[in-house]
């Protein structure tokens, strides 16, 4: 109904479903997110499918986790040198 309620028609929502089926995981496992655009699935923390655009996927990146590994590298070229 949620979805229906975000103005997703029954044919996008039966095409996204079809998608989800044919992943094979139990929907009771999955998260099903949507940005009133498209239906995402969540397969992890941070990995995201968008069930309308052929399973194409959405990673998830923590600008502030990126810095400190960048960080960490740069910190560990120096000690090299």
């Amino acid at each position: 109904m949620e979805l229906l309620d975000a103005g997703f028609s029954l044919q996008r929502i039966h095409r996204s479903f079809t998608f989800i089926d044919s992943l094979q995981i139990p929907i009771s496992e999955l998260v099903i997110l949507t940005d009133t655009d498209t239906i995402y699935v969540c397969q992890s923390k941070d990995i995201f499918v968008d069930t309308l655009r052929h399973g194409q996927t959405v990673l998830k990146l923590v600008v502030a986790d990126l810095l400190k590994e960048v960080e960490q590298e740069i910190q560990a070229s120096d000690m090299l040198e």
